[in-house]
């Protein structure tokens, strides 16, 4: 054996020495060390969270049960087992950041032991798998042992676990939840369904704001509001008393903060949400207007809007083919550019309203759901009877501008009442108190409801809201914001980065014009062949022989000729619409799979070449 093989083995064997040492001590030295290479940080810890950490005002003890040891040996979690780790991981770096004012302990609750006592102590659940028990949750505490828990921390919820986990401990360090009273004129709170007979349970989004503050119903015929409260929200008013209005007008007058939903055409309460009468003599939210006026605004509650950008396809018919409803919406978050909706993928909404600017208006109105640039607004009651939603694309006549269909209205304003009415209590104030009105106003009322935006879940129990569009994330921002600290608003809307093919609606949009332009010329001339087969049957004899002249048998056989060209041409659109998107998503494959990978290797060649010429260089040196 040379001793050029010799050391040539020596330094094989160093070389794998070496390896093995970097890897246990970058294990030792770098554990818990997190690399975010996502785009928007969707794994680093929050500007916001850092806030409300620091905001601490006394040290909370945050508890991760997670049966370590019963999971080991079952497969079918080890999914599971690696998003414990993530989590365990996330709560050492709230531990981190926290300096002291939290203390992270992690609990493994093995069967007959004093933890697992604690865990159902606590209200954790338990989940069978095979014949164990796997506890997955978190248990918040502070000084005054008030307690908040997480009883189950699932997998498919991972995209809000920093939201959830700041949540607690917001909640742990106040002393007491905000204020919020609710007005509304639908049964948001839950009631009794009169077409299918059954209970109906409170809207997901109510019952989650429960969970925050301190909820107190308002009921309509009342004639004032509750004391000390830190946000309104009033929902699809009915025939409001004038002390009631007044009372919301000296409420925001006086600095009081106020979100208002109102809806020219209430899907919810079309069914059952509520209405004992669903064609009511007065329309709900209308009587708000008289306030609205002395904000600057109006929502005309005649019209809605239509939004060909924006449209959702639905199942119209059973079997049918989906069917675009121009007024459904699936709103962008990041249209407008406001912060309530920053990060906000999708808002779904159903006939909303648009909401005008007064010429006269003094108060700043900030736009913060807006409409595409293709809509126009259509009367109500194309919307009463409605069982083919295509018909609106007949008349569709495009805008050229976008709507507001939410916005912030502040600064300045004045009262809409000369004088209190009688036996009102209170100073009247005529102006705004210094800093001016808060107001949210939102020119609908099913963006609230469960059926726009989440599938609600059994769970052991236990109502699982599963998300599939983000009107919860927009009500609960703007709940946040203006009843409480806005931390936690750019923590619920991380995670979800869905990219909108903006090319592809836009063929689909192009197609649709062009095929319902063929299609209502073909109904023209269907029309005129029916008039002259009426024509035909007067001149049609007792044997019932018709006698057409030579002119009129080859009219009618070019306009049955005229006919089928026409359906291959409505095909051809159709056809052509398929092999437009086929083609775009073929070469968006081909960047995603074979372009980048292509470029990296030409980089990593480049690079190669490069030092190997380097080399060469320095060797003719």
């Amino acid at each position: 054996m040379t001793n050029k093989n010799l050391f040539s083995r020596a330094g094989l064997v160093l070389l794998a020495l070496a390896f093995v040492a970097l890897t246990i001590l970058s294990t030792l030295v770098m554990r818990g060390w997190r690399i975010d290479l996502t785009e928007n940080q969707l794994y680093s810890l929050s500007d916001g969270t850092e806030r409300i950490v620091g905001r601490l005002s006394e040290p909370v003890h945050l508890y991760l049960f997670f049966s370590d040891e019963e999971s080991k040996s079952q497969p079918e979690l080890q999914g599971l087992r690696t998003y414990a780790q993530r989590v365990r991981e996330l709560l050492q770096e709230y531990e981190r950041i926290g300096n002291g004012k939290i203390v992270f302990t992690l609990v493994d609750p093995v069967p007959f032991s004093e933890d697992e006592d604690r865990a159902a102590q606590y209200g954790l659940q338990a989940v069978p798998v095979a014949d164990r028990k796997i506890y997955f949750g978190l248990v918040g505490s502070n000084s005054v042992d008030e307690k908040e828990i997480i009883p189950f921390l699932q997998p498919d919820k991972e995209q809000t676990l920093e939201y959830d986990v700041s949540r607690m401990l917001t909640k742990l360090n106040r002393s007491e939840p905000p204020k919020v009273g609710l007005l509304s004129g639908m049964q948001v709170n839950g009631g009794f369904d009169m077409m299918s007979r059954q209970p109906r349970p409170a809207w997901m989004v109510f019952e989650q704001i429960k969970q925050l503050f301190t909820v107190e119903e308002i009921k309509s015929d009342a004639t004032s509001l509750p004391a000390d409260l830190n946000l309104l929200i009033v929902v699809q008013p009915k025939g409001l008393s004038e002390s009631l209005r007044y009372a919301i007008d000296q409420y925001v007058l006086n600095g009081g903060k106020l979100m208002l939903f109102t809806d020219p055409f209430a899907e919810m309460d079309r069914m059952g949400g509520g209405m004992d009468n669903p064609f009511p003599q007065v329309m709900p939210g209308d009587d708000l207007n008289s306030l609205l006026k002395a904000w600057g605004v109006k929502v005309d509650m005649n019209q809605v809007l239509l939004d060909a950008d924006n449209a959702l396809a639905i199942q119209a018919t059973q079997g049918g083919n989906p069917v675009r409803h121009l007024g459904l919406l699936g709103l962008d978050g990041n249209a407008a550019g406001h912060s309530l909706t920053a990060g906000l993928e999708m808002i779904n909404i159903g006939s909303a309203g648009v909401i005008e600017t007064l010429p006269e208006a003094k108060t700043t109105i900030t736009p913060v759901l807006v409409s595409g640039n293709h809509s126009m607004l259509v009367e109500r009651s194309k919307f009463e009877f409605l069982p083919d939603p295509s018909t609106l694309q007949k008349d569709f006549v495009s805008a050229d501008k976008a709507q507001t269909i939410a916005a912030q209205l502040t600064g300045v304003a004045s009262s809409a009442f000369d004088q209190a009415p009688e036996g009102s209590t209170g100073e009247h104030r005529k102006d705004a108190v210094e800093g001016g009105i808060q107001v949210l106003l939102v020119a609908d009322t099913d963006v609230l409801s469960d059926r726009f935006w989440v599938q609600v879940q059994d769970f052991f129990g236990q109502r699982i809201a599963q998300p599939f569009a983000d009107n919860g994330n927009f009500v609960f921002n703007s709940v946040e914001q203006f009843a409480d600290s806005p931390d936690l608003i750019g923590l619920r809307s991380r995670g979800r980065f869905a990219r909108p093919f903006d090319k592809l609606d836009e063929l689909r949009r192009d197609a649709e014009v062009k095929f319902r332009n063929q299609e209502e010329t073909l109904q023209q001339r269907l029309s005129e062949t029916e008039q002259k087969l009426s024509d035909l049957q007067k001149r049609m004899n007792e044997s019932g022989v018709v006698t057409l002249s030579p002119q009129e048998e080859q009219a009618l056989r070019d306009f049955q000729s005229e006919k089928l060209r026409i359906r291959k041409e409505l095909r051809d659109v159709q056809h052509q619409l398929n092999r437009d998107i086929e083609a775009l998503g073929t070469k968006l494959k081909l960047i995603n799979i074979a372009l980048v990978p292509l470029l990296l290797i030409a980089l990593a060649t480049f690079i190669a070449l490069s030092r190997r010429n380097l080399r060469a260089r320095k060797a003719r040196d």
